[in-house]
């Protein structure tokens, strides 16, 4: 009886069925293959079913219910070349669930380039700028504590 108390205590305070198996062994407390499948299963059973400290008083399985996909932080790059990696990577990301969004905290900017030279015809485009990348105006800071700030 003393032991299902120990076993019933070591899950509350998270410890794993593994564990609590270890524990047994190391007492010298044996059992058939079929009876800790048995026990194992009951172990996971309570395990995932108890209330738990490090959960904030949740118990597992209520954990994975409220971790759905839905709920799945977004992925924002912060630079240019964040941007570049995660373009990349993305759909490695959304296949596992975990939404990436590529244009949520840029900024477009409209840049003139002449690339024949100076005594050429401009060419107007857009450039996404984020908050990482230094600032268009050049003064050497970041965008987001320049012309960004504001934004």
């Amino acid at each position: 009886m003393t032991w299902c108390l120990q076993v019933w205590a070591n899950s509350y305070e998270g410890e794993s069925p593994s564990k609590i198996i270890n524990k047994m062994t190391e007492a010298n407390i044996e059992f058939e293959e079929k009876m800790i499948n048995e026990l194992l299963e009951l172990l996971v059973a309570a395990h995932n079913n108890t209330r738990m400290k490090e959960n904030r008083g949740y118990k597992p399985s209520e954990m994975v219910r409220k971790k759905s996909v839905d709920k799945m932080p977004t992925i924002v790059p912060a630079s240019s070349n964040a941007a570049a990696i995660l373009k990349d990577a993305a759909p490695q990301l959304e296949a596992m669930g975990v939404p990436v969004d590529l244009n949520g905290n840029t900024d477009v900017i409209q840049t003139t380039m002449f690339p024949i030279g100076l005594n050429g015809e401009p060419i107007r485009v857009e450039k996404k700028i984020y908050p990482n990348d230094p600032c268009p105006c050049g003064s050497g800071k970041k965008y987001k504590k320049c012309c960004g700030k504001n934004n």
